[in-house]
């Protein structure tokens, strides 16, 4: 039987639970990494004495310790002491922007074995072990499973949600295997037949809550051409609208991720994980390429016999480009060479399914309805009216 290692979150000791998930096993402990990095701070701040001494006669600088927390429940440490401590086992750290990892990484599951990700304090790992990629948090109660087709989007959205993401390049230890004798360790190793089970209930997607219990839950994936899938979740709305927000996604897209998905939480971040990224980065800041790009989602819409695909994409864009900043469509507006108006694009989207949602299907025609409902609301903060958020009249209607 197979097993994943997983240590939970202890303090500030996110940095050695990151490096033991990473390389499965109890590989460093905190005075590894302290040592490491109590070392490195020597080593700047001796560099900092030399170059002041040069540049101010002599004056010296001895600076906070930056590579290691050293308070009583520390242990934030820094990429410096990360690459070091995985350079004992030849193991490289590159950003995933990087130039020479960009082409790898338009197929994440085949650029690397394993990613590092981290966000002001905390770093988690995400690993293939045993054939199969593993959210390996330290926050989380133990490993979860991350679907084939979570990956890429999953590491995209993280990357939007502002985490740095590394490759972990070279080749990795064996795992550790669990030892009878030692008990207390016994906590850390998780059989891979429990873990695919209880991902039943996921369906692959690596930030859901899964539950204890071993019974059978949501254990098809959603295909665009199915985009009603009666389930047996247990997974409550508001656990999984909590997951959703927890990989990044903004308000307008969960909300028309659930219409599609009838209100199902398991089944909208399934619609939420395949849908396409904005690829231009000027969309966040360039009020222009921000319009054009809404332009071009609605019109898109305006198809006969478009397929479900190209319509279920084309709303859960509208509503990735409504979670831009308000301040970007209020500069779309006032701008007097765009005067990109939300409100004639409502117009144009109630038109269009006038025309086509009797050829969707139910719960596509429903996320349509809803996201002209968003793009009406837009367009009334867009023009800086007063907006009553308790009003049924104006809130969007879950």
């Amino acid at each position: 039987m197979g097993y994943i290692y997983h240590e939970r979150q202890l303090g500030g000791l996110c940095g050695v639970h990151c490096l033991n998930n990473l390389l499965q096993g109890p590989a460093f402990g905190p005075g590894d990494l302290a040592e490491i990095g109590v070392h490195l701070d020597q080593q700047e701040r001796a560099l900092v004495r030399s170059q002041s001494s040069q540049s101010q006669g002599g004056v010296g600088l001895e600076g906070q310790p930056y590579n290691v927390d050293s308070s009583a429940d520390g242990g934030n440490f820094s990429i410096q002491v990360l690459t070091v401590a995985l350079e004992r086992y030849h193991l490289e750290l590159v950003p995933s922007r990087h130039p020479d990892v960009k082409e790898k990484m338009q197929d994440p599951a085949s650029a690397t074995q394993a990613f590092l990700c981290q966000y002001h304090d905390h770093w988690f790992a995400i690993r293939k072990v045993l054939d199969g990629w593993w959210n390996l948090n330290s926050t989380r109660k133990r490993p979860a499973q991350v679907g084939p087709f979570y990956l890429a989007a999953w590491l995209a959205q993280l990357q939007a949600e502002g985490y740095t993401i590394f490759l972990v390049l070279g080749s990795f230890p064996e795992p550790t295997q669990p030892s009878t004798d030692d008990q207390h360790g016994m906590e850390n190793f998780h059989a891979v037949a429990d873990l695919l089970e209880k991902a039943k209930s996921s369906g692959g997607n690596p930030v859901m809550n899964e539950p204890d219990s071993d019974e059978e839950g949501l254990a098809d994936f959603v295909e665009l051409s199915e985009p009603i899938l009666e389930t047996h979740s247990r997974v409550s709305l508001a656990d999984a609208c909590a997951s959703m927000r927890e990989m990044g996604f903004e308000k307008p897209q969960i909300d028309i991720a659930l219409q599609l998905g009838a209100h199902d939480g398991e089944v909208a971040s399934q619609f939420l994980a395949i849908m396409h990224p904005v690829e231009n980065p000027e969309v966040g800041t360039n009020p222009e390429v921000w319009a054009r790009e809404m332009q071009a989602c609605i019109l898109g819409l305006d198809m006969v016999n478009a397929s479900m695909d190209i319509v279920v994409q084309g709303l859960l864009r509208i509503g990735t480009l409504l979670s831009y900043p308000q301040a970007l469509m209020r500069r779309a507006f006032e701008d007097p060479n765009l005067k990109f108006d939300l409100q004639m694009m409502h117009n144009f989207l109630k038109s269009v399914l006038e025309h086509h949602a009797k050829a969707w299907d139910v719960q596509v025609a429903a996320a349509g309805r809803h996201a002209a409902d968003l793009v009406s609301l837009a367009a009334l903060r867009q023009r800086g009216e007063a907006v009553d958020e308790e009003d049924p009249e104006v809130v969007i209607r879950l």
